[in-house]
């Protein structure tokens, strides 16, 4: 069972976080880490991959890290590989997959530059036959400011990302949970990819596909299902939601409204993990409870909206406000407020 869970030195005890709320603390083999400080960067520390990323946690004092876990003794376990031409790291173990990268490149050349990292990134992918892409984050300084021909930086990186995808050789890259964020300073993309055993990835039938969004949005559609549900070999299933904001359709609800687009993106949460929706993907069960969501990170456009936006988003999911771990970045559009994500 593949796990995650975040630490921070100004938190008493740190946080794993389990599947079953009520488990014992439990250790396993680290996969990855992202580490949410003043820098970007990539390293490989205590034999896995740190993809350092710019954008502290708001009020932490320390930086921030959530680091993906495989059970102990899980095989194969192989040492970290860094790539000689690109800065990217892979690390495998057991039946999980981390690759790490960073995409560096001039102004108006994010679209090129995405496409030529995320291509190594699924050629490493493809090293490993047997796994399956199932959560992608994409940190973005300076998301949504726009180059000399009048493209965002994040519609450049969704049609690069997309080309990627496109000229893949192999049924593996597939269209699965996806972050795409803001984060500070003018230094690289970060990215992480994770893989692992055959997934399911869900729509919600309250939102159009990210992937047939209309032109409006970009050359390219963004390439990200709405989660990917994870079989967890005779145990709960693990889904993994991706970065959910108030969209409605293809189009942004409330906006300039904090509290409206809170209320909205409650919504499309609950209603993504109900045994309806599933239905609708094809898969049979009960569904998710609200308050059963892990590792939350909200993403907010405004410091000012930080307090209230914790205030509401711990009323609505059903969770201490301290589970939540608030960042003061840009989101993807720039008529969207905030922007969470987590699993179950």
């Amino acid at each position: 069972m593949i796990d995650a869970r975040i630490t921070a030195s100004s938190r008493t005890e740190p946080a794993f976080l389990s599947q079953d709320p009520s488990a014992p603390t439990a250790k396993g083999v680290p996969l990855f880490s992202m580490r949410f400080e003043n820098r970007t960067g990539l390293t490989v520390s205590d034999g896995h991959p740190v993809l350092s990323v710019n954008m502290p946690a708001f009020g932490a004092g320390s930086p921030v890290a959530e680091t993906w876990v495989v059970p102990v003794g899980a095989t194969p376990q192989e040492a970290p590989r860094s790539s000689a031409q690109l800065p990217m790291v892979t690390h495998r173990v057991g039946d999980y997959l981390a690759i790490c990268a960073l995409i560096e490149g001039a102004p108006g050349t994010i679209a090129a530059q995405t496409e030529r990292v995320y291509s190594a990134c699924l050629q490493a992918l493809a090293a490993h036959p047997a796994l399956r892409l199932l959560r992608a984050w994409n940190y973005l300084p300076g998301i949504n400011e726009t180059d000399a021909a009048g493209l965002e930086r994040y519609q450049a990186f969704c049609l690069g990302r997309a080309r990627a995808l496109d000229t893949a050789q192999s049924g593996q890259a597939q269209i699965c949970a996806a972050t795409g964020i803001g984060c500070h300073g003018d230094g690289p993309i970060a990215i992480c990819l994770l893989a692992g055993p055959q997934a399911r990835h869900l729509e919600n039938f309250r939102q159009m596909p990210a992937f047939e969004y209309p032109a409006q949005y970009g050359p390219r559609s963004p390439s990200f299902a709405r989660a990917s549900l994870l079989d967890q070999s005779g145990g709960k299933p693990r889904l993994l939601v991706s970065g959910t904001a108030a969209i409605l359709g293809h189009e942004t609800q409330f906006k300039g409204d904090l509290n409206g687009q809170i209320a909205v993106l409650i919504s499309n949460i609950r209603y993504l993990i109900s045994r309806e929706n599933l239905a609708r993907n094809g898969i049979e069960g009960d569904g998710f409870a609200l308050h059963h969501m892990r590792n939350v990170k909200a993403y907010i456009r405004e410091q000012a909206d930080i307090g209230a936006a914790l205030s509401q988003l711990s009323a609505g999911l059903g969770i201490e406000a301290s589970e939540i771990v608030p960042f003061n970045v840009d989101v993807c559009r720039s008529d969207l407020l905030i922007e969470i994500e987590g699993f179950f």
